[in-house]
């Protein structure tokens, strides 16, 4: 049974990770007096300003709302001084909370982290998670303090990383075990029965954020390696190489138990559903893939409908020729 009252709290997020924790308090008696999110960036063809999903939400339900640019401003600041705030949550919200923010409330500021901390401390834990090939991951609630991601744990959660798991697959399903473990901090934090736990930096490492140039696919790498590099980039920035001059984004990919017999890079088969290109070990058995400015498509149906099939190695290797 819950004990203690309800805090006054605001949320602060931007991404897509944060709305099941914004959901879960919408539903719960911490209700949020004030959200805060990104401004409205340019989206579509259009390039129309549009809102987060974190401000929709928000609005939908009818809670005070706000779009800083910075939190350094002093209006911003005054008015969370003004909600008279027991703890700020943030998730996946993108602006730096400067000292005075970080004082404001009772409880001070709680964030909503997709790691295990002290491992994966940065923007990308959950891609670098991924790429590291980890079987195991999990959720990181932790009250903050000016160093990245390194103040006292609050809470964990656990989850093992399934084989063909990737970036968007994943980050699902942590937004939702972030959600369950937030309610029950806030509720420990209400009833006074919360112990911060320091972090033990000894493992710590950084998950910087993900540029195109990592996606970039270097077929001499073991097959292994370029399918977490795969899953670790859907749904974005996807993986790629280049066929010719074109760019190859590809969506889905499988491993090949394949001899070495043929150079990383080459072709090795063709058939009704798929392209299998060899690897440095093994091969990638390409399923889904989309090229530049066009749509989603079969590997295989992509291949048919070339004019001229290529021969040889269908990438260049980007230690040949740097792609951006």
């Amino acid at each position: 049974m819950r004990q203690g009252k309800a805090l006054r709290c605001a949320f602060a997020g931007s991404g897509d990770f944060a709305l099941p924790a914004l959901q879960a308090l919408l539903q719960a008696d911490h209700r949020p007096v004030l959200v805060l999110t990104r401004p409205d960036r340019p989206a579509g063809r259009g390039l129309k300003a549009r809102e987060t999903q974190i401000a929709l939400m928000a609005r939908q339900a009818g809670l005070a709302l706000l779009k800083p640019a910075s939190l350094r401003e002093t209006a911003i600041q005054d008015a969370l001084r003004e909600a008279r705030l027991d703890v700020l949550i943030t998730a996946a919200y993108g602006l730096l909370l400067p000292p005075q923010v970080l004082q404001l409330p009772r409880w001070g500021c709680i964030n909503l982290h997709a790691s295990l901390l002290p491992r994966w401390r940065g923007a990308a834990p959950i891609a670098r998670t991924l790429l590291a090939g980890d079987a195991e991951t999990g959720v990181s609630i932790f009250q903050m303090e000016e160093g990245l991601d390194t103040g006292p744990l609050l809470a964990q959660g656990r989850i093992a990383v399934a084989e063909h798991e990737t970036s968007g697959s994943l980050e699902e399903k942590l937004a939702q075990l972030a959600a369950s473990l937030l309610l029950d901090v806030l509720d420990r934090m209400a009833a006074d029965t919360i112990t911060p736990r320091p972090q033990d930096s000894a493992g710590a490492c950084y998950a910087a954020k993900l540029n195109t140039g990592e996606a970039v696919i270097d077929w001499h790498q073991d097959a292994r390696s370029i399918q977490r590099l795969v899953r670790a980039m859907t749904p974005r920035p996807r993986a790629r190489f280049l066929l010719g001059e074109r760019m190859i984004l590809v969506h889905e990919a499988s491993l090949v138990s394949w001899p070495q017999t043929a150079a990383p890079g080459a072709i090795v088969q063709v058939d009704a559903s798929s392209v299998v290109v060899a690897c440095g070990t093994d091969a990638l058995c390409l399923q889904t893939i989309q090229p530049a400015g066009g749509r989603p498509m079969s590997a295989a149906a992509f291949w048919r409908g070339l004019r001229e099939q290529p021969s040889g190695l269908i990438a260049v290797n980007h230690a040949e020729r740097r792609l951006s």
